[in-house]
Formats: C-alpha cells, sequence, structure tokens
C-alpha cells in the first residue's frame, strides 16, 4: 500500500469517525427536541380545548361542541378530536374514524406511540369538579418526515465532506509523495554513486528540513568517499610497488588481493588466484591440515598462533617446489568478517647467505693461522681458537678491546701509521709484527 493511499485512508477513516459520531449525535438530539416539542403542542393544545369546550359541554351545546371540534381539525397533524361528558359518552367528535374506533389509550411520551398517533387528553373542571374530557390524536408522520429529512441532508453533509476530505488528502498525499518520492530518486542516485547530489528545498517546513539534511548527507558521503577512495589508491600504490608479497584472505580462505611482488616470489597471476583457496595455492600439503585447524581455531575464539607475529614458515610455489619464507599475518575486522592480511618475504637468498656464512666460519674456526676481525673502529669482534692459543688470550678477554692490547713496543711508531694508512685506503697489507702474548 502506497503512502499517498494510507494517508487519504488514514485521514478518511479519522473524519468518517468523526463525522459519524457528530451526525448520530446531531440526530439524536434533533428527535429528542421534536419529540419534546410535540408533546408540548399536544398538551397544550389539549388544554386549550378543553378550556374551549368547558361552557359548550356544562350547557350541552352539541351544536358548539361540533363546530368546535370542525375547527380545531383544521390545524395539521391532528388526526382526531373527541368531547366526552362526565359519563364518557361522547359529545362530539371528528377526524380520523380508525382512530376513533380505537379505544383511547393516552401516551405518556411520543416514543410510545407505536401506531403512529400521540394520543392525549385533557379534563374539562370547574372548581375541581370533572364535567367531561376532550381527547385529542396528533400524528407523528410529520415528526417522522422531519427526522427522515434531517438525517436525509445529514448523511449528505457528511458525504460531501467524506469526498472533500478524501479529495483534500489526495491532495496532501500528493504533495507529501512528491516531495518524498524526490527523497528517493535522490538516495537511488546516491546509492548508485552519484555522490554529492543535491535536491531542490522548498518551504520550510519538516519535508524542508529533512531536504536539507539530506543534502549535507549527501555532501559529506561525497566528502567521505572521496578520502576513502583517496586512500584506497594510496594504499594501492603501496601494494602494488612493495617489495615484498602482500597476499589478502577472507575469512572462507578465498584469496581477495595478490600484489605484483607475490606473482613475481609464486609464479601465479592475480587473475589466477584471485577468489581460490589461499591453501591449494601457496601452503605446501603438509601444512594444510594445520594452516586449516588454525583458521578454524581463530574463527571461533578469535586467537590465532600466529597472528601479528613475524615466523619462518614454508611456502609453495606454482611449480610446486617448496622455499623459506618469513610471514607476518594480520586481521582486519569488518561487518563482513575477518580479513587475513599476509605478508610474506622470500628469505631463500638469506637462507643461502647464512649457510655461506656458517661454511665460512666453520673454516675460520678450523683454520690453523690465527685470525681476528675487528669494526670500522678497530675494536676486536672475533678471534678464532688458533690466535686464542697462540696468544694466551681468551676470547672472551679480548673481544672488545684494540689490537693495542697485542703491542709489544718493540716496533716503530711509523709502522703502525703506515699499517693504518694502507688499510684505511681499502688496500690488503701484508708484513711481520712483533706482539705480546
Amino acid at each position: 500500500m502506497s503512502f499517498r493511499l494510507k494517508t487519504i485512508l488514514g485521514v478518511a477513516l479519522i473524519e468518517a469517525v468523526l463525522l459519524g459520531f457528530l451526525v448520530w449525535n446531531s440526530l439524536g438530539v434533533l428527535y429528542q427536541s421534536n419529540n419534546r416539542e410535540l408533546a408540548t403542542r399536544a398538551a397544550t393544545t389539549a388544554t386549550l380545548f378543553a378550556t374551549t369546550t368547558k361552557n359548550a359541554v356544562l350547557a350541552t351545546d352539541l351544536a358548539s361542541l361540533e363546530s368546535f371540534v370542525t375547527e380545531l381539525l383544521r390545524n395539521p397533524g391532528l388526526v382526531y378530536a373527541r368531547v366526552l361528558d362526565g359519563d364518557g359518552v361522547v359529545l362530539a367528535a371528528g377526524g380520523d374514524a380508525a382512530a376513533l374506533s380505537r379505544p383511547f389509550a393516552p401516551d405518556h411520551d411520543v416514543e410510545q406511540a407505536a401506531d403512529g398517533v400521540v394520543d392525549v387528553f385533557a379534563p374539562i373542571a370547574v372548581n375541581g369538579v370533572s364535567f367531561g374530557r376532550v381527547e385529542l390524536g396528533f400524528a407523528t408522520d410529520a415528526l417522522r418526515d422531519v427526522f427522515t429529512s434531517a438525517r436525509r441532508q445529514a448523511l449528505s453533509i457528511a458525504s460531501m465532506e467524506m469526498v472533500l476530505v478524501a479529495l483534500f488528502s489526495f491532495l496532501l498525499g500528493l504533495y507529501l509523495t512528491r516531495q518524498l518520492s524526490g527523497l528517493t530518486a535522490a538516495a537511488e542516485r546516491v546509492a548508485a554513486g552519484e555522490f554529492g547530489y543535491r535536491i531542490p528545498v522548498r518551504g520550510r517546513d519538516e519535508l524542508a528540513q529533512t531536504a536539507i539534511a539530506f543534502n549535507e548527507m549527501s555532501t559529506q558521503v561525497r566528502q567521505l568517499y572521496g578520502q576513502v577512495r583517496e586512500e584506497d589508491l594510496r594504499k594501492g600504490a603501496i601494494i602494488e610497488a612493495a617489495i615484498d608479497s602482500i597476499i589478502a584472505m577472507d575469512g572462507q580462505g578465498r584469496i581477495t588481493e595478490f600484489n605484483p611482488a607475490a606473482e613475481a616470489t609464486f609464479g601465479y597471476t592475480r587473475q589466477q588466484v584471485l577468489g581460490q583457496s589461499l591453501a591449494e595455492h601457496i601452503i605446501p600439503p603438509a601444512l594444510r591440515l594445520a594452516h586449516e585447524q588454525g583458521m578454524a581455531r581463530y574463527l571461533a575464539t578469535g586467537e590465532g598462533a600466529v597472528i601479528g607475529k613475524r615466523i619462518e614458515i614454508s611456502a609453495w610455489r606454482a611449480d610446486q617446489t617448496e622455499f623459506p619464507v618469513e610471514l607476518n599475518v594480520n586481521v582486519v575486522r569488518s561487518l563482513q568478517g575477518p580479513t587475513f592480511v599476509a605478508y610474506v618475504r622470500d628469505i631463500t637468498a638469506r637462507k643461502q647467505a647464512e649457510k655461506e656464512r656458517q661454511r665460512l666460519l666453520r673454516a675460520i674456526e678450523a683454520s690453523a693461522d690465527g685470525i681476528f676481525i675487528t669494526d670500522p673502529q678497530g675494536v676486536l669482534r672475533y678471534v678464532n681458537p688458533a690466535f686464542t692459543a697462540m696468544s694466551g688470550w681468551r676470547a672472551e678477554d679480548i673481544v672488545g678491546k684494540t689490537p693495542r692490547v697485542l703491542k709489544s713496543g718493540l716496533m716503530a711508531a711509523e709502522f703502525y701509521a703506515a699499517l693504518w694508512t694502507t688499510l684505511g685506503e681499502g688496500r690488503i697489507w701484508t708484513g711481520r709484527i712483533l706482539n705480546r702474548r
């Protein structure tokens, strides 16, 4: 059901209830007032007629009584009139024969007149002595006609009022829905990406205030979208330019980001792996079960053994060869669920360098020649076992000192100056030194 139809039906329902109550109450008041008016008229007419006929009844002037009855029946709404003496003998009567033939039963209330005739009487008395009475019958048709006409007019007015209210409600609904339709269309345009779209503001009512608020919101959305887009572009540039592999994965284990460094490291193109299982592409088979268990544990508890830690682990290339990597995994949480961002560095060269260094160290350790190494400031950082054997210095005692501790005092100062000058120029010095143990 549209907002316009709801507005029309709602206003019409309220108006119908109010009009119904008003019509019902007005008709009730009209009916009661007319009943009282008819009852008062009947009682007054009967009293006056009794006073008029009193002398004629006392004198038994039947001609006058007939004349009085005939004259009285000229009044509209009077059904019959009858004059009786003290013994109940009819002295004069006129009017509707059927009404006169019925036994007289006075009506104390107009609503009791089920036969359509209100029967009333008035005594003919002198000094408290009754000499007879008059009986009159008043038709209720006129009252019913008035009530029917009033009801018809009230219903006509109510119907016209309902039509006018419906028309007003329609115009009001048209005005409101036109404004709301403008808001709806504007919201759809913003949702479609037309950020900053503004709608014209008319008037100063609540709808105008809503339009103003919408325009402010649309402007803020455009500004925020621009900031987010700029941030996304900056992050995208960083990801694209990163020398380390950056791989993102959603909560279902699907790859959502794969930067150029990752393409070079793993041998896959970005299009090949987006939306694919990360475990099946870059995790060696032997480690996949542990990966799946770790994912399930994190999704259930929010805790992960490798989250936020720098670890070394094996990875799998597209050619199904394993190689060592340094891995750091962080989690980005959002309403759509967690996103796992992995920073991966190929440490194959470093591992090979470490092996070479270890091989060299073993060679130095096994050398029969005494060897020591200093930093650029000449401070001893390493001595091999052959050096400690020939010099008598323990490694822990001499490391951190300078070669001056070895000076015997038997070499000229010019000798050492020439030595350090040669080394300072990046050349190799060869010679013989007399040192002290």
